[in-house]
């Protein structure tokens, strides 16, 4: 147990020290130790650290003892091999240079230095200012960003004779007016209304932090500055030479040191034995100069950089070494730096600190002792300085020539220089480089370099050798400049090149042994701003990427081994060296990397508070010594094990050298390899593909309403099967059919008519004035048989089940999957909260049987690892994924728990889920539908006795939500809500006897205090499973989401972190039962390979998986027709072409396409292909297909085709198509060949056609059976030939065409189609195989469920459409699976496979092609003949249709948007204002021409009330003299938080909230400024900032409230003046949001919301929550405006009071005139409501006459809303019933108001001093000026629907506190 140390002295609290580090997020602290030992690897041998203990047993107080250590550092292998040792990376926090504690002031002793160094210069005067303390020169250096300008009061000094100490204040002391520091910031607080861009709502001030306060003032008036812009350029900005002295930072006037005794310090901790376990920086630099302890002396002096700051240390062992005569103690503190730091005598701080404490110390009692330990410290400095010699050296800048260059090298050293130069001299040349440095600063003796300590300054001079992830290498930052900017963002050749070099430097250096360069590349290349350039990667020589793979993965994974702590060994540190030293690698040519020691000191780094952990420095500190030694010993017996190599002499090339040491000398701020703008940069590049559609998904109408599909509907050149009629959906699209919701399975006639969506975007095609149908019950009533809805229109619904339920297939998997997007035969579950629906389809001879939607196949389309793990973890007893619960979740005993899986074995049912909220969602993707069995009710009520057990194949549900759920979820909602389960699984799994109850299941959000006996642990392993398992999946087949979004690794990295505990607990289960035992295993088994899986993947580049070629190109023959056999042959080298190209393209590759196509969707006219595109005549009309729209169509808002946008693979797949068409007109179009010879090849090309569909026709469809008509599913080949022999260059043979014909069998005449001339058979094929489908009709069948299926159910349109997904993936799965080449994941290639030639571009003559066909038809007299005219004549009436819809819908949004300006409020001009009306004084003045104006002409205009300027062009801020008082005083000790984000640190901003609620958002002119402002106050708070857990940009939000303070439930009056606004903040949000998604929805304020969804809105405005109005937990604008009403019933108060209201009820009854009652509610309403009421009413009916002016859209008139709202206007009843007897004149009130809400309530005139009572009326709105037109639209629908009559009911259960109840 930890003591404090006893002390003479009085005993006073430790005081706060300033040593809570601002944390710059490097990595997360370790959650535990290390217990037991690992396994020794042959290559890395870790050791645990021992405990030192003394002779007597005890254990020493600190100290650094030699440890025995027989590790050996770590091997990179030249190639193979795989290193695994992790351990979770710690968070390691970046603190700053901070004033930690208490010391004398030594300014007069510095000075009193100056004077001796200097030979008699006069000491320079103080300035004795109390209130600001005198100034010093920091260090002399170039520094990031913008130094504080220079203040004239600052002393001048010559560096160059006296280098000066930085000395920094600590501690309380000093004089209570001491400014600690002031400045420029903008500033924004979270009152201020900001409209626009944060740029324009910047505020200057002048800030100050002086004792615990800081103070802002407004910037002078007559500086004329509004804010200042670090983008601007300056005006008049001198360019800072990089010899010139850094700006000068305050000294502080600092008290002496607290205790003054040579007794123990008071704050020194001590434990039982008295061995020192911490304590201040004081005590523990007293403990430093009076214990006689030399371990704790040597330990504590070795590890003084790590836990204080230099300057500060010794300037506290200067004052103690006044106290006794101590130059022992000097010289043994001296000896231990320099042995162990020597490197720190480069900077000038701590040069003369250490020089002023042998001054001080020793001088005054041996001044020869003195002098030699002086010259000790002046020689080592010397020494150090004259061994770097001309490594830091730049004064000389000229360009040198260079023999290898062509030109001259730049300092900068470009791209483009840096591809001429050889990568071999380029590699060699840093090799030399990083050898000087080794043998000059090696960081083998210099432990300074190795701390990575926040409390060291800036460095002058940066040492190459060490450097992290977060601490780049300047090498690091110029690959990616190289890769990611210039030519290379534009060029992809370029970027494949730059990289591809660079990777080859790489391997040089790995060879050379220099591990320093290979890893400074390849910690650029393993970036994820480089790593996701998947087109690059792909590009990128194979040989390359295996080498990087092989080596650089490998090291990464080990580097970053600590961040997820998957292994044992990943707190042991490790030097890097090369393999082979002595035989491959000279012992002299070796640059080890060191950079992997950094970490030791991180968890010492991350627990740094007031008092120091001692013990925690003292084992980083260890470990970097073991580590060290570990390296020297197994380097030494390598050297002599193998000596014999010796190494080579190189030539060192100047220009080079010099362009190394000027990017080393500029590297002294370097950004992290994650940072923000690397992979800004990488977005550029290469833009993300995924996640478009989400802000489409909730509010996009469906093409087929509007008729946007009707440009998918091609002329078919041969007919092939399609999911829906083309008729039908050419009636619903082009506006002359009757749309009707589907209702299950009844016919068209027995519905009622309307489409069912809502939040549509334009009017339909057809009548819009058919009413609108919103389905609320659950479930949804059905006559007849049971069925789904697909489309939402009954007709095409209704058509489509009836031709799909005919049909029959050789392919039954395939005939499943139409027939389930057909809906056919498909029984429904609806769960009892509404929130999911479930489905299984129902066979027609089993119908009391119903059987799954997909059949479970050996889908090769996703590999092994990613099927559910476990499946495969419980080969015996019940898997944790199938409960064995009975009803209730109560567990049963182990004997009775196998019977009872045999008894739900069977009685189970296989389901799909059909629709859901995302909630539930992944609510079934972590638990399964098995627990939900006994919460669904089904739509099938004929059997009520049948309640089957639900199950699901949790594989294919698995794979399907992941590749699809981007559409509606980001990856990192998706993530949180993983967590959230996770986190929750302990309150989801307490066992209940409710589980038919409509309680909430499962419960996530229940704290976690259940006692264990109540929690049903199975439960919790099965939730626990799932999420892992979940997780598996994702991160191995769909690991892109990951490459797109960086802060979506970071989130998972602390996803890890909390997993991490609490998996921790079935370390604790395994003891309790066998069952929990196997059970933890499992788990714990699961989530190590997860986090194996997951670093692996992180380090992999993203790129297409490259299809190998086994035999040469060979040339295409066509062979005669005759030769059935070698058509064959020819057909079946296409066939393994394309056979190749299909299975390069993966499953996220045909996912990415559909979203593409979705987001195209997203715009009305995105499927019109541009008009110029369609220009031509008949002859050379060219039949449109899928592959001319994808080429032509263009990209919303870009330039790029949206062929352009899609996958690669796919790219080249829609390529090979064109090339076997080209290849196909080649044959027919050949010059010089005879018209019959033409006709042969004709006649070849349709028998392969009829070979085609032979190998096909397993996969047809037929109707009723196999003698009915047939649908052709259409082969590749087939396609690209059939493709080919209609496009104009072949039709114009008509000659050749009739010979073809005739030479089939068939009349020459008859040439109307293509389908007409193929020949029925050719005879007995040798094959019979499927084919591969045509990727052309697979992305048309994808577009059908992009235009007709919707997003949300038809049923109930809050959930989210899962059918959709489900839809594409089978179509996926079963289409790509069906040809005879299985796309097996890693598969090797069949044999026999060869590529053939194609053209790669075919470009004919057209005259010339004219020319010879017109000879051959006169000639042959088929002139007149009009090959396909058929087919030419259906293209022209396409064409017609797609022009005449699109002049439909531009002429519909033209009309939308003249709507929405009538709809928007127009306030007339004053001038228009009419009598009775008065103006307010302020306005009058405002409105008048000034009297200058009016009677001279020399009035100007007054100035802008402020400029931006510069940061260069900042005024100085020092001695600025206010005469006013501060804006804003926030006490620093009293904030809630203060966060500086990463996202935001590049535009130097950080946030501080109050503990009053505000918050300041506040920018620095530079990030030196920034860092200052932090470190300050987090010296003051005694806390250390956070870096980003919250979003800065949202703080200036007007929509959210910034404070935790509850609004649910308080007055207005409190609300409004809490945020300083008129209108309570949280209203305004609210009705924002529903103005802007809400106007056009069908019954809003009458459709509830979900209760869960309001709850969860309502609990984080209370709690202060940053609120998104897009989270999908409440996206439904339902939700948002039952929100809105729940907060109107909790106002405490009656909005009106009762007099009023009752005043009110006389005018309603006494005036019968209507414009009388306006008048007179106007008055009431103006001098008798108290302001904040009145503001509330008067945004509230402005609010509700806009919902009214689109009540043709959304069905809530006037009439509507007063049923709905009115009833809140009643006092509660005194009749029994709860119903008011005046509640007719209350709807009535409520009506007119809504209706003349602009002159009932006019805008007021501010009056700051009015508390209650009326206000005058400054512009009321004429009541002549109607919002909209509403005539007949508000007042002739206000007959009362049924559904409004309905939620008056429901309104009326609410308490009748408030003016408005909804």
């Amino acid at each position: 147990m930890a003591t404090h140390a006893p002390s003479d002295a009085p005993r006073n609290p430790p005081r706060t020290l300033a040593t809570n580090f601002f944390s710059s997020s490097k990595s997360k602290k370790a959650e535990g130790k290390v217990d037991g030992k690992a396994a020794i690897d042959p290559l890395i041998s870790p050791r645990l650290p021992k405990i030192l203990t003394r002779a007597d047993g005890r254990r020493p107080s600190a100290g650094l003892a030699e440890e025995e250590a027989s590790a050996s550092p770590i091997i990179v292998p030249s190639s193979g091999g795989t290193l695994t040792s992790s351990q979770k990376q710690k968070s390691k926090l970046t603190p700053s240079n901070t004033f930690n504690t208490h010391y004398r002031s030594i300014s007069r002793s510095m000075n009193d230095l100056g004077n001796i160094f200097s030979r008699g210069r006069s000491p320079p005067n103080r300035d004795t200012s109390p209130r600001r303390p005198p100034l010093n020169t920091l260090p002399e250096g170039k520094k990031k960003g913008l130094g504080a300008p220079e203040s004239p009061r600052l002393r001048s000094v010559d560096t160059g004779i006296v280098p000066l100490i930085s000395v920094m204040q600590h501690g309380d002391g000093g004089t209570k007016d001491a400014i600690l520091k002031e400045g420029w910031v903008n500033i924004v607080d979270s009152h201020s209304a900001r409209k626009g861009p944060l740029r324009d709502a910047w505020k200057m001030q002048h800030a100050i932090i002086s004792g615990n306060n800081l103070l802002l003032f407004k910037a002078p008036s007559h500086l004329g500055i509004k804010a200042f812009d670090i983008a601007a350029p300056s005006e008049a900005a001198p360019v800072r030479p990089q010899t010139a002295p850094a700006t000068a930072s305050p000294a502080f006037n600092t008290p002496s040191i607290r205790h003054r005794a040579m007794t123990r310090h008071p704050d020194l901790v001590v434990d039982e034995k008295g061995a020192v376990r911490g304590g201040t920086v004081e005590a523990l630099c007293h403990e430093v100069m009076f214990t006689e302890d030399k371990l704790f002396i040597k330990g504590a002096i070795v590890t003084l950089p790590a836990w204080a700051t230099l300057e500060t240390g010794l300037s506290i062992l200067i004052e103690l070494s006044l106290l006794k005569e101590s130059a022992s103690r000097i010289e043994q503190i001296v000896s231990i730096l320099l042995d162990s730091a020597p490197g720190l005598l480069l900077e000038p701080g701590y040069y003369n600190s250490l020089r002023l404490l042998i001054e001080k110390g020793v001088t005054p009692h041996d001044q020869q002792f003195a002098r030699e330990l002086r010259g000790k410290v002046e020689g080592r400095a010397a020494r150090l300085k004259q061994s770097l010699g001309s490594l830091t050296d730049i004064s000389d800048t000229a360009n040198l020539p260079l023999a290898e260059l062509t030109g001259a090298l730049s300092r900068t050293l470009t791209a483009d220089e840096f591809l001429q130069i050889n990568p071999e001299v380029f590699a060699t040349q840093l090799h030399i480089f990083h050898l000087r440095y080794l043998a000059a600063w090696s960081p083998a003796d210099d432990l300074s370099l190795l701390l990575m300590s926040p409390n060291l300054p800036s460095p002058t001079h940066r040492n190459p050798l060490v450097f992290t992830s977060t601490n780049l290498h300047f090498l690091t930052d110029r690959v990616f400049q190289h890769v990611l900017s210039g030519e290379a963002a534009t060029s992809l050749n370029f970027r494949v090149n730059i990289l591809s070099q660079w990777l080859e430097v790489a391997e040089l250096l790995k060879r050379m042994g220099d591990m320093v360069g290979w890893l400074a590349v390849i910690m650029a290349v393993s970036s994820p701003a480089i790593l996701r350039l998947r087109e690059t990667w792909s590009m990128v020589d194979p040989g390359l990427v295996e080498l990087y793979c092989k080596g650089g993965r490998v090291l990464m994974m080990t580097l970053n081994r600590r961040r997820l702590n998957y292994e044992r060994t990943g707190s042991e540190a490790h030097v890097f060296a090369p393999e082979g030293i002595g035989m491959e690698v000279a012992r002299a040519d070796v640059v080890p990397f060191f950079g992997d020691l950094c970490y030791c000191m991180e968890d010492a780094y991350a627990n740094r508070n007031a008092t120091i952990d001692y013990p925690k420095f003292l084992q980083g500190m260890r470990g970097v010594l073991r580590s060290l030694d570990k390296w020297r010993t197994w380097f030494a017996s390598k050297v002599q094990m193998n000596s014999t190599l010796e190494q080579e002499e190189r030539k060192e090339f100047e220009q080079l050298q010099r362009c190394f040491k000027e990017l080393n000398h500029n590297n002294l701020s370097p950004p992290s390899a994650t940072s923000q703008a690397y992979f800004d940069m990488s977005l550029v590049c290469e833009p993300s593909s995924t996640g478009m559609y989400l802000q489409s998904h909730y509010h996009q109408r469906l093409p087929l309403s509007i008729g946007a599909n009707l440009p998918l509907v091609f002329t078919d050149v041969i007919p092939r099967f399609s999911l829906f009629d083309r008729e039908d959906t050419l009636a619903i699209a082009g506006g002359n059919h009757h749309k009707k919701p589907s209702g299950g399975g009844l016919a068209p006639s027995q519905q009622n008519p309307g489409p069912s969506q809502s939040n549509q975007n334009l009017q339909p095609p057809a009548s819009a004035n058919k009413p609108l149908r919103r389905v609320r019950s659950f479930p949804p009533s059905s006559k007849g048989s049971p069925s789904t809805h697909t489309t939402g229109y009954d007709v095409l619904d209704f058509t489509t089940r009836e031709r799909t339920a005919g049909l029959s297939s050789g392919d039954e998997a395939m005939l499943r999957a139409i027939r389930d997007v057909a809906g056919v035969s498909q029984q429904l579950f609806y769960s009892k909260d509404g929130e999911l629906v479930l489905k299984s389809i129902t066979e027609e001879h089993h119908s009391s049987r119903p059987s799954s939607v997909i059949e479970v196949t050996s889908s090769s389309r996703v590999s092994v690892t990613s099927r559910r793990i476990s499946v495969q973890m419980h080969s015996t007893g019940p898997s944790p994924r199938i409960s064995v619960y009975g009803e209730g979740n109560v567990p049963t005993s182990p004997s009775t728990r196998s019977d009872l899986l045999l008894e739900l074995q069977r009685n189970n049912l296989q389901v799909v889920p059909k629709g859901g909220t995302l909630e539930r969602l992944v609510d079934i993707l972590v638990l399964g539908v098995h627990d939900f069995s006994k919460r669904m009710n089904t739509s099938d009520s004929t059997d009520p006795e049948f309640q089957p057990w639900l199950t699901m194949d949790m594989n294919v549900f698995t794979v399907t939500f992941f590749a699809t759920f981007r559409s509606y979820c980001s990856p990192i909602v998706l993530l949180d809500y993983l967590k959230k389960r996770l986190v929750g699984s302990k309150s989801a799994a307490t066992i209940t006897q409710n589980a038919n109850d409509d309680i909430v299941f499962p419960d996530w959000t229940g704290v976690d205090t259940v006692s264990a006996e109540r929690i049903d642990w199975l439960m919790v392993a099965k939730i626990h499973i799932g999420i892992l398992e979940a997780i598996h999946l994702w991160v191995s087949e769909f690991f892109m989401d990951f490459y797109c979004d960086q802060s979506l690794s970071e989130y998972f990295i602390s996803f890890v972190s909390i997993a991490n505990k609490e998996l921790a607990l079935w370390k604790d289960k395994r003891h309790e039962s066998e069952e929990l035992r196997k059970t933890a295993e499992d788990i714990d088994k699961l989530w190590t390979d997860l986090k194996k899986l997951f670093s692996k993947q992180m380090y992999t580049p993203f790129m297409h998986t490259p299809q190998p070629i086994t035999k040469p190109p060979v040339e295409l023959v066509l062979p005669p027709p005759a030769s059935i056999r070698e058509l064959e042959a020819l057909v079946e080298q296409l066939e393994s072409a394309v056979s190749r190209s299909f299975r390069a393209v993966k499953l996220v590759d045909w996912i990415l396409a559909f979203e593409i196509l979705e987001t195209q969707s997203a715009e009305p006219l995105g499927f019109f292909v541009p008009k110029m595109a369609l220009l031509s005549n008949e002859e050379e009309m060219h039949f449109q297909d899928i592959f001319f729209l994808l080429e032509n169509l263009r990209r919303v808002n870009s330039n790029d085709t949206v062929f352009d946008t899609l996958p690669t693979p796919l790219q080249e797949l829609c390529v090979l198509h064109r090339r076997i068409g080209d290849w196909v007109l080649a044959q027919i179009t050949e010059n010089g060949i005879k018209f019959d010879v033409r006709g042969k090849r004709i006649s070849a090309l349709l028998r392969c056609l009829t070979i085609c569909r032979s190998r096909m026709s397993g996969m047809d469809l037929y109707e009723s059976s196999n003698l009915g008509p047939r649908q052709h599913i259409p082969s590749f080949v087939e396609s690209a030939i059939a493709a080919a022999l209609a496009r104009p260059e072949s039709r114009i043979f008509a000659a050749a065409w009739s010979f073809a014909v005739e030479d089939n069998g068939s009349s020459g005449a008859l040439v109307e189609t293509l389908e007409q001339v193929i020949p029925k058979t050719v005879g007995l094929l040798s094959k019979n195989s499927p084919m591969t489908p045509c990727v052309g009709w697979l992305i048309e069948r994808m577009l059908e469920i992009v235009c007709y299926v919707p997003n949300m159910l038809v049923e109930n349109n809050r959930l989210i459409n899962f059918d959709k997904r489900r839809y594409v993936y089978n179509l996926i799965n079963n289409f790509t699976n069906s040809s005879g080449y299985p796309a097996l994941e890693g598969e090797s290639e069949a044999d026999g496979e060869e590529e053939i030639c194609l053209p790669a571009n075919y470009d004919s003559d057209r005259r010339l092609l004219r020319d010879v066909s017109s000879r051959e038809n006169q000639t042959h007299r088929n002139g007149k003949l009009k090959v396909f005219w058929k087919l030419s004549y259906q293209e022209q009436e396409k064409l017609r249709r797609d022009s005449k819809q699109r002049e439909t819908i531009e002429r519909q949004q033209r009309d939308q948007v003249r709507a929405l300006h009538r709809r928007q409020p127009t306030l007339a001009p004053e001038s228009s204002k009419k009598g009775g009306k008065r103006l307010g004084v302020n306005t009058l003045f405002k409105a008048v021409r000034p009297i200058s104006m009016a009677l001279t002409n020399s009035w100007t205009p007054p100035a802008a009330t402020g400029r931006i300027i510069s940061p260069h062009d900042l005024p100085p801020a020092e001695g600025m003299v206010h005469s006013r008082k501060p804006t804003a005083t926030i006490d620093l000790l009293g904030v809630i938080g203060v966060s500086a984000p990463k996202s935001t640190r590049d535009r130097f901003m950080w946030k501080i909230r109050t503990d009053g609620g505000t918050g300041y958002l506040m920018q620095a002119p530079s990030e030196i400024e920034m860092d200052d402002w932090l470190k300050i106050i987090a010296n003051i708070r005694g806390v250390a900032a956070t870096d980003g857990a919250e979003s800065i940009d949202g703080l200036t939000m007007v929509s959210q409230p910034r404070v935790a303070l509850p609004v649910f439930g308080i007055p207005l009056e409190e609300l409004c003046k809490r945020d300083n606004v008129k209108v309570p903040v949280v209203v305004e949000a609210l009705l924002t949001e529903i103005e802007l998604r809400g106007l056009s929805e069908v019954g809003i304020y009458r459709v509830p919301g979900s209760v869960s969804s309001i709850n969860a809105l309502k609990a984080a405005l209370d709690v202060g929550e940053e609120v998104r109005m897009d989270d999908d937990r409440w996206y439904d604008i339902n939700a948002i405006a039952g929100c809105f009403k729940l907060f109107m019933r909790e106002i405490p108060k009656p909005l009106i009071p009762l007099e009023i209201l009752g005043h009110f009820k006389t005018l309603t009854l006494e005036l019968p005139e209507e414009e009388d009652r306006i008048n007179a509610y106007r008055n009431v309403m103006t001098m008798s409501l108290p302001p904040y009421t009145y503001y509330f009413l008067r945004r509230l009916y402005l609010h509700f006459q806009r919902i009214a002016a689109n009540a043709m859209i959304n069905r809530m008139g006037a009439v509507n809303l007063a049923i709905v709202f009115g009833m809140g206007l009643a006092p509660e009843s005194s009749t029994g019933f709860g119903v008011s007897p005046d509640l007719g004149i209350y709807q009535t009130m409520v009506k007119l108001w809504i209706t003349h809400a602009q002159t009932i309530f006019p805008e007021m005139e501010d009056d700051e001093n009015s508390e209650q009572g009326s206000v005058s009326v400054m512009r009321p709105e004429s009541a002549d000026a109607p919002l909209v037109e509403e005539s007949a639209t508000l007042h002739g629908n206000d007959s009362t629907p049924t559904g409004a009559e309905q939620d008056s009911h429901e309104v009326k259960s609410m308490p009748m506190t408030a003016a408005s109840r909804g």
